[in-house]
């Protein structure tokens, strides 16, 4: 199967910044054209016991010019190496991480399994499920809309921007609200009027709110905000003259970008 995802959010102007994130944080994208006979993408060779990855890789991508390396393994595979960009990030668009979709656990996901990689995973199969599902808050919503938001999301846990301040697996909590200017705890009644949280927020840890379509069931309040597609990032004060910014965790970050 093939699957793809709009990169909107990741992509456009600094000036575009409230709704295009990365590119106001000084970061450098090159997106990689569809792959086809005339234009190649190029390939990853994986170290370690990974034969059966590495000739799903080689399937579906067509490689550009090898670069020969000296090898004893048997296995040619490992014998060349593909050049790519040196601050270059890997995003998988996949269909859902669960056998069950109905049970898959996340829209998208940081992957570390492989030494030294570094993989944003999107479930796009998960998302149609859930637009489907009156009792998600992402019932009804545009697919493209909520993964290009997704997308900038995993992106961002590549810089791990959250794990020092708030734990929670790199995500911010409490419930940070870039429109408000203090958090917004779980469990602390009704939603102020016009509140948006962080892109980073936790969903697993979010407020709820009655549902648009059906006020008697309650709904996830921040992955009901997914189908806006926006993708600002926090700005928030930690106590006295301390503060904490994802944008500027991802702006001190020295270049070439490494995972």
């Amino acid at each position: 199967d093939y699957f793809d995802s709009s990169d909107a959010r990741v992509k456009g102007a600094v000036l575009g910044q409230w709704g295009n994130v990365f590119p106001s944080a000084y970061t450098e994208y090159i997106v990689l054209p569809a792959t086809g006979a005339v234009t190649p993408l190029p390939r990853m060779i994986l170290p370690g016991p990974t034969r059966t990855v590495q000739r799903f890789i080689d399937k579906w991508f067509a490689v550009p010019q090898s670069v020969p390396l000296p090898a004893t393994d048997p296995d040619r595979l490992n014998w060349y190496g593909y050049l790519v960009p040196p601050n270059h990030q890997l995003v998988l668009t996949a269909d859902t991480d669960s056998l069950d979709v109905t049970m898959s656990a996340a829209n998208g996901f940081l992957s570390n399994g492989i030494d030294g990689e570094l993989a944003s995973v999107l479930n796009r199969g998960t998302v149609e499920q859930r637009v489907t599902d009156s009792r998600s808050g992402m019932y009804g919503a545009d697919v493209d809309t909520l993964l290009s938001r997704t997308l900038a999301h995993e992106i961002t846990h590549q810089w791990w921007v959250n794990d020092a301040v708030f734990g929670l697996s790199d995500h911010c909590h409490p419930q940070v609200a870039y429109t408000s200017s203090a958090p917004y705890p779980a469990g602390a009644g009704p939603l102020p009027a016009g509140l948006q949280f962080c892109l980073m927020s936790a969903a697993s840890q979010a407020p709820s709110m009655p549902a648009p379509w059906d006020s008697t069931l309650m709904i996830n309040a921040v992955e009901y905000q997914y189908r806006t597609g926006q993708t600002a990032f926090h700005v928030t004060q930690r106590g006295g003259n301390t503060w904490h910014s994802e944008y500027l965790e991802i702006r001190k970050r020295p270049d070439p970008w490494r995972p």
